[in-house]
């Protein structure tokens, strides 16, 4: 997740936003402004336990709970991205392909 934030470094905090989506809130913080994006993310499921899999009829259905991602982008008074932090039991662990590639910067 970490690299995915570096490669908004200094880019403008509009291309962030198209490339995103629009934020889930925008907070002023000192030396600029916050915005966050809060994403929720569907527990994984094991082979065999989607509605199309075969499964025993007396195998009880697994306790799933999904997962939970925010990303922060602060950007400068420029407008220009100078920071960024994330929290959550769901972020991105690699950034090669899937929702997590979308997420680095396309020009970086």
């Amino acid at each position: 997740m970490q690299r995915i934030l570096d490669s908004w470094q200094a880019a403008p905090i509009e291309q962030a936003k198209a490339q995103w989506g629009p934020p889930q809130s925008v907070q002023a913080v000192p030396g600029g402004t916050a915005y966050l994006w809060t994403e929720d993310v569907p527990p994984a499921r094991a082979p065999g336990g989607g509605p199309r899999d075969a499964r025993a009829p007396t195998s009880p259905e697994p306790l799933l709970v999904p997962g939970l991602c925010h990303r922060r982008l602060i950007a400068g008074p420029n407008g220009l991205v100078i920071g960024g932090d994330w929290s959550g039991n769901a972020c991105c662990v690699t950034t090669a392909l899937g929702r997590c590639g979308g997420l680095v910067r396309a020009n970086s």
